[in-house]
């Protein structure tokens, strides 16, 4: 205790300038080092702080910080008393504050070695947050080019098809002409091959129709409302009644009401469940639509008892200008499912298909909820 109580008494030692034979410019080197030192020390943990500071929005929250600055700000003080001690030898005062940097400085040092695992993985951090961000920067212009691409090709598949229709038409006329004017004198070959070319023309003219279908799916909706699930289906099945037969059309399960946009879901429907009809091969068999309601959506299930698919084929189907039957035997362009999978995509949901060669086929689609109209 007595240490403490002469902590700030300089009576038991003389000034420096009296110890030794110092010369004026050598004791005045000493004391403006020694107190340049101190400003420096001084001046650097209030920078310190002040970047933790801003940096942790007026909290300072990292130790090490805190550490760094008492070190260097402890290691200051002692340059700054070396200098006063020229004048006023408290030597018991800067013997404390000798013991006080000694303790702050080995506790930094821990905290330094505890850090420095993380700190030696600061470069390959920083290299993979570059990487990363390149990589980012990657995905976002191929994004746009692929953005660039499909507008392009919608707006080919738009233009193609439009001003395809002209000439098309004017062919059309063509052979009609040619049918009634000169149909009764042409000899059997020439009014088949007329007749091939009157469906040729009929088979160009559905292939122009459902692309500017597939250029314009899910284009120009408003904003998404609650669709009454299952009154689609029932007026699908009204509207399927001549072609249907004796295949029975039937809903199960709960075909509950999902917020969405019913332009593009109609037109889903309408290409599955026909589908599941054009191909059944038989007289009689069924087509069911199933619904099952989940928190974030309605999952939609077409099934019927055709002649299925084989799974060789599954991402087929689901390509345009693909059928899997020859041309010559199908009303189709092959475009119908490849508008499916694009609208469905771009109603932010999922297909999927369930199929086994002779057993039939389900074609499963998940509609999720829309809390907003993402879609332009």
């Amino acid at each position: 205790m007595e240490f403490f109580r002469k902590l700030f008494d300089t009576a038991d030692f003389p000034e420096r300038w009296h110890c030794g034979s110092w010369e004026l410019g050598h004791g005045w080197l000493h004391i403006i080092s020694d107190t340049a030192i101190f400003g420096a020390y001084v001046a650097i943990p209030i920078a310190l702080l002040l970047v933790a500071w801003q940096s942790n929005r007026g909290i300072l929250k990292e130790p090490l910080t805190l550490l760094f600055s008492a070190f260097i700000l402890s290691c200051g003080i002692g340059h700054l008393i070396e200098a006063s001690i020229f004048w006023h030898p408290w030597y018991r005062l800067s013997g404390v504050v000798k013991a006080i940097t000694a303790v702050v400085s080995w506790a930094t040092f821990v905290a330094i070695a505890r850090n420095l695992p993380t700190a030696l993985r600061v470069p390959d951090m920083i290299q993979q947050n570059r990487q990363l961000r390149n990589s980012v920067k990657e995905q976002a212009a191929i994004a746009d080019e692929l953005s660039r691409s499909n507008e392009d090709l919608n707006q080919f598949a738009f233009v193609a098809s439009h001003d395809m229709k002209a000439p098309l038409r004017s062919i059309r006329n063509l052979a009609n002409w040619i049918s009634e004017d000169s149909g009764d004198l042409l000899p059997e070959e020439s009014k088949r091959h007329l007749d091939q070319m009157h469906s040729r023309i009929e088979r160009l003219d559905n292939l122009l129709e459902d692309l500017l279908t597939y250029s314009r799916a899910g284009q120009n909706l408003s904003d998404p409302e609650e669709v009454d699930v299952e009154k689609y289906v029932l007026r699908i099945f009204q509207d399927l009644e001549t072609i249907s037969g004796d295949i029975e059309l039937k809903t199960a399960g709960s075909l509950t009401p999902v917020f969405t946009w019913g332009v593009p879901l109609d037109q889903i429907l309408r290409n599955l469940i026909g589908n599941a009809v054009k191909h059944h091969k038989t007289k009689k068999g069924e087509v069911i639509v199933r619904g099952r309601k989940v928190p974030s959506g309605l999952w939609i299930t077409v099934e019927d008892d055709g002649p299925g698919i084989e799974e060789k084929y599954f991402d087929r189907i689901f390509k345009m200008f693909q059928t899997l039957q020859s041309k010559d035997d199908v009303e189709g362009s092959g475009i119908g499912l490849a508008v499916v999978k694009k609208l469905v995509e771009r109603l932010g949901g999922e297909i999927e298909l369930e199929s086994e060669f002779g057993e039939g086929s389900k074609f499963r689609i998940f509609i999720p909820h829309q809390q907003s109209p993402v879609l332009a």
